[in-house]
């Protein structure tokens, strides 16, 4: 009976060294895949203006489905959504400057369709760009 009872303690450790081991990876993995999502929030809001997925994945040499997949995964939203986010956040800092034009504002934030611009500000604020600004007065 002590033979018996050894080998069951031996694959219970066994079991546990086994399962900790595929949980130790799986924290390095997505640790990995955290910090490189930081990096990608970075650099989405120094280069928000361009707003291109190819450019960025170039720039960390990634695949661009790959790195929209794990953006998706980790962040909740897709590039493009992150990027218009952080475009609409700089919008409404440069409208509380009443003296720029809302098309230059536009330009500023990298929407060079004005129409473009109103629709996604306004899907995002619920206000136009006019609207916004008479609200903060």
């Amino acid at each position: 009976s002590d033979d018996i009872i050894d080998n069951y303690i031996m694959i219970l450790i066994t079991h546990l060294a086994r399962i900790g081991q595929y949980n130790t990876n799986l924290s390095v993995n997505t640790f990995k895949n955290k910090d490189l999502l930081d990096k990608i929030i970075l650099y989405i809001h120094q280069h928000y203006q361009e707003g291109n997925l190819k450019k960025m994945c170039q720039h960390f040499g990634y695949d661009p489905s790959y790195t929209s997949k794990l953006i998706k995964k980790f962040a909740g939203k897709t590039f493009k959504q992150m990027v218009n986010e952080e475009r609409m956040k700089k919008a409404m800092i440069l409208l509380q400057n009443k003296e720029l034009p809302v098309y230059e504002i536009a330009q500023e934030v990298g929407i060079h369709n004005l129409t473009s611009f109103y629709k996604r500000f306004h899907e995002y604020s619920g206000y136009t760009p006019q609207e916004y600004r008479n609200q903060l007065s």
